[in-house]
């Protein structure tokens, strides 16, 4: 699966009370490599959001919808799990339009 996710890390971070190099030593990335999701709008990889997930506490609906109505946590979740949600996600999408 090609498909990425943009989200709002620097928010999402400020949240959590986190500083760049916090987040930088949690994903065990570098810093220039956050500020650069941060400043650029950067895609963020499943690989990688699973781990935000985790840190962060996303869920599916904050991710996908931008949203935390009738919140789906992913917490616990592995990647080939996430990664299925987001392909039935996108069935649904296509079919409503």
């Amino acid at each position: 699966m090609t498909r990425k996710i943009v989200l709002d890390i620097k928010a999402l971070r400020k949240e959590k009370n986190m500083t760049v190099s916090d987040l930088a030593n949690r994903l065990n990335k570098s810093v220039f490599e956050i500020k650069v999701w941060e400043d650029n709008g950067h895609k963020v990889s499943i690989k990688d959001l699973d781990s935000l997930h985790r840190i962060l506490g996303l869920s599916i609906n904050y991710v996908v919808f931008n949203s935390e109505r009738n919140t789906l946590s992913v917490r616990g979740l592995t990647v080939k799990q996430i990664q299925l949600l987001l392909g039935i996600i996108d069935e649904i999408s296509d079919e409503e339009h």
